[in-house]
């Protein structure tokens, strides 16, 4: 099944629980025991849905060794790499239930280089690469007001999912819609979304919130049916 990585994955479920843990205004705090954060059963995917016949690409940000940006949290939460998994396990759910053949760079906690997410864009030749990440503002400024949702785009092809994506997750979370822009990345053509920034304690915690993580994954998947769905 689809969800079955995100059903049973003890890194998930552990950095789930360690949310759970914090307190209230986001601070560190040393990790203590939280119970098992309940994960909703495996949908069936949708024969002949809008997407049927789009093959995505999904990269989780980060992974292994490369934790990615650091949280509020320092090392008492999960990390941006575990998020990045979070929401990609949870968006291949979406978006398989709307049809689409979805494949991940990676379904668990490994480190991969951008020479080899570079190699598998070749070898598979998707319909569709999409990079999920989270943000950080640097250390050298108040965080606390700097926050939002943006995504990047390269070619003027991904520029209208960079759009949709940007404006479904900054009106669908109410974060602040920092836009899509135009810019280079090693990996391209792609589009890569920044949800949110978990150096704002407000957006960490929602970023690590389970049914957070559903509401952002349905919105994705409704920006991608935006753009390549199909119409009765």
């Amino acid at each position: 099944p689809a969800l079955l990585a995100l059903r049973e994955s003890p890194l998930l479920l552990s950095a789930w629980a360690d949310v759970a843990a914090l307190p209230q205004d986001g601070t560190a705090t040393e990790k203590t025991p939280a119970a098992p954060v309940p994960v909703a059963p495996a949908p069936q995917p949708e024969a002949g849905g809008p997407l049927a016949g789009l093959h995505i690409l999904l990269d989780p940000g980060h992974g292994g060794t490369d934790e990615g940006a650091a949280g509020c949290a320092g090392q008492s939460g999960p990390q941006e790499k575990d998020l990045n998994l979070a929401l990609a396990l949870a968006a291949r759910t979406r978006l398989t239930q709307l049809g689409a053949q979805v494949t991940l760079t990676r379904d668990g906690d490994s480190t991969l280089t951008l020479n080899r997410r570079r190699e598998m864009l070749a070898a598979q030749a998707p319909d569709l690469f999409l990079s999920l990440h989270h943000n950080s503002a640097g250390f050298d400024r108040d965080s606390t007001d700097v926050g939002g949702v943006e995504c990047y785009y390269f070619t003027e092809r991904s520029a209208p999912l960079a759009r949709a994506l940007s404006q479904q997750l900054g009106s669908g979370t109410g974060r602040t819609l920092r836009g899509a822009r135009q810019d280079y990345y090693y990996l391209c053509p792609a589009v890569l979304l920044e949800t949110g920034f978990l150096t704002s304690a407000a957006e960490y915690a929602a970023c690590a919130d389970l049914e957070t993580i559903w509401a952002e994954a349905g919105l994705i998947a409704q920006a991608v049916a935006e753009v390549y769905g199909r119409t009765a």
